[in-house]
């Protein structure tokens, strides 16, 4: 008779010892894989945001005279978006940890699901490169109470920028600004 070959296998204690290592590795990982990318998402849409104001400029400038006065309100008209909003709440940016009502702002619902936002008043007040205006983008365009919303700058000579990257000694009608470590960590260029 022959000896039938012992059928060797894991154990229970050995499955559930591995399933546990597992479930270890599972809990410090898809935060971070879920973290990262909705950073991703984030950085895209705060992108195709700046590049909205920035295409708007260029239109803007073959159309018609830009003066020293002109606002980013006068740029609307040629930006792609959903809708004008009147009642969401946005949330503020790292150097401001408030909420931003758009029933005080001009804001804009874009393709992505961001929100674009800025004031109904204002202008370059000059006609400098470092004459710029302000705008708000926030890429989930809700109020999340997260200081996830970043400023856009518009520079007089089309440039666009986030605040923690301005050129020193920019100036917008009622002041002069300098750059700040203001742009959150999952922006980048």
């Amino acid at each position: 008779m022959r000896n039938k070959p012992e059928i060797r296998g894991f154990t229970l204690v050995e499955l559930l010892i591995s399933l546990a290592i597992l479930g270890e590795i599972a809990t410090f990982t898809i935060p971070k894989v879920i973290s990262s990318q909705q950073n991703g998402q984030n950085n895209a849409k705060t992108k195709e945001a700046f590049a909205t104001v920035a295409s708007a400029y260029q239109l803007y400038a073959m159309n018609n005279v830009l003066t020293s006065n002109t606002s980013i309100s006068s740029l609307t008209q040629y930006m792609n978006y959903i809708k004008v909003d009147s009642t969401s709440t946005l949330d503020g940016s790292l150097n401001d940890s408030s909420s931003y009502s758009c029933s005080s702002r001009v804001c804009l619902k874009l393709h992505s699901g961001a929100t674009l936002a800025f004031g109904s008043v204002g202008s370059f007040g000059g006609s400098n490169t470092t004459n710029m205006q302000w705008f708000l983008v926030d890429p989930d365009g809700a109020y999340q109470g997260n200081s996830s919303s970043i400023w856009g700058i518009l520079y007089y000579n089309g440039r666009v920028t986030t605040w923690g990257q301005m050129a020193p000694n920019s100036q917008d009608g009622g002041g002069t600004y300098n750059p700040g470590n203001y742009d959150p960590s999952w922006f980048s260029w």
